[in-house]
């Protein structure tokens, strides 16, 4: 199974046996409780429990066929929108806990290669050295020259990249860059949702196979940037050079 896809559905809260029936429910539309059992090699009475919670999470659903119960997976764009309605919510409940220090809070979203240059733009005009966990390389393949372009605006502003990648990644020109340093996880370690934490907002990067992904959501607010950035201090000191 695609690991990638496994570590990804994990970090949204789903079971190591939930992840897998689901990513068995892609490759078998249209399937019984026996034969998701049988292609993840987990017990039948366990897959019926994780596909219990898949529906009650919304992300399968089933029909009867000759009284059997046949299971089908929600299209995998939707995972894009929980999360984005989870990011939403999340927002709104950060913002009823810091009504007293801190009212302002703002969670905006962008999609596609243009939401994902202006996003950068925001990066750059912040003046900020930056903190990027989960870096992929995906930014610099679907931004290309304009990329490079940033680059040299974070040169000029003196700007420093700090950034966390997986270990595949290590040698390649995304990692070579004038002013990054850059620090690797082993691979499947590193979450599959990068993270750029910059000023006091922090950009959330949501990829999929969708024709306007990514889509990207930024988060205004002081405590929520702190603490993102505490976690990648933590990272930072786990991964090595």
């Amino acid at each position: 199974m695609d690991e990638e896809l496994l570590n990804g559905l994990k970090f949204l809260g789903l079971s190591g046996n939930d992840a897998k029936i689901y990513c068995a429910l892609l490759r078998l539309p249209d399937a019984s409780a026996y034969q998701l059992s049988k292609k993840t090699g987990i017990h039948r009475s366990n897959t019926y429990d994780s596909l219990n919670r898949l529906v009650e999470k919304g992300l399968s659903s089933y029909t009867f066929v000759n009284n059997v119960k046949r299971y089908t997976s929600v299209e995998p764009s939707q995972i894009s929108s929980k999360i984005v309605d989870q990011a939403n919510k999340i927002g709104s409940i950060i913002n009823q806990y810091t009504q007293t220090e801190k009212p302002h809070i703002q969670v905006r979203i962008f999609e596609g290669a243009k939401g994902l240059s202006q996003v950068y733009q925001d990066i750059i005009n912040s003046g900020h050295d930056y903190y990027a966990l989960g870096a992929t390389g995906k930014i610099y393949d679907l931004l290309k020259d304009e990329y490079e372009v940033f680059v040299r605006k974070r040169v000029e502003k003196k700007m420093h990249l700090f950034a966390i990648f997986d270990e595949t990644k290590k040698n390649k020109k995304i990692t070579k860059f004038k002013n990054i340093s850059s620090r690797y996880m082993p691979s499947g370690l590193v979450s599959p949702i990068n993270t750029t934490v910059y000023g006091e907002k922090v950009a959330l990067y949501v990829w999929s196979s969708e024709i306007n992904s990514p889509t990207v959501i930024v988060i205004e607010s002081k405590i929520t940037s702190q603490a993102f950035k505490s976690y990648f201090d933590m990272m930072w000191g786990i991964a090595k050079p």
